[in-house]
């Protein structure tokens, strides 16, 4: 990536380098050494003062997805959300999180891709 880089920054200017996207493509399942499971996209402007950055995305609405089934408070207290607060999610307080649980173990578990992790000592 440096090598592109150095290329990218004689062909634009430095000047216009905008950013380094980092995105996952794959779970680096079957590889001997450590997986390799991000590449890069080096996002370069034309000309960096007249840039213009639309966002590409919409914001997800979560009453639509059962997955969004958890609230956080202020205070740090966790739980599972009533029928009726998943229904009205927007009476919840400003400060509550809604989230999701997701689980760390890859798509395409095998018994070589897993591995003991130590967590608070246990």
């Amino acid at each position: 990536m440096h090598r592109v880089r150095l290329l990218l920054d004689e062909i634009f200017g430095a000047d216009n380098a905008v950013a380094v996207i980092s995105f996952k493509k794959t779970a680096g399942l079957g590889t001997v050494t450590l997986p390799i499971v991000c590449d890069y996209l080096l996002w370069y402007a034309k000309n960096g003062q007249w840039l213009k950055v639309r966002p590409i995305y919409e914001p997800k609405e979560i009453e639509e997805d059962e997955a969004y089934a958890f609230v956080e408070f202020p205070e740090g207290q966790r739980r599972r959300m009533s029928r009726d607060e998943r229904e009205t999610i927007t009476r919840l307080d400003k400060q509550a999180r809604v989230y999701r649980q997701q689980i760390l173990l890859a798509a395409g578990l095998t018994s070589t891709c897993v591995y003991p992790i130590q967590f608070c000592g246990e």
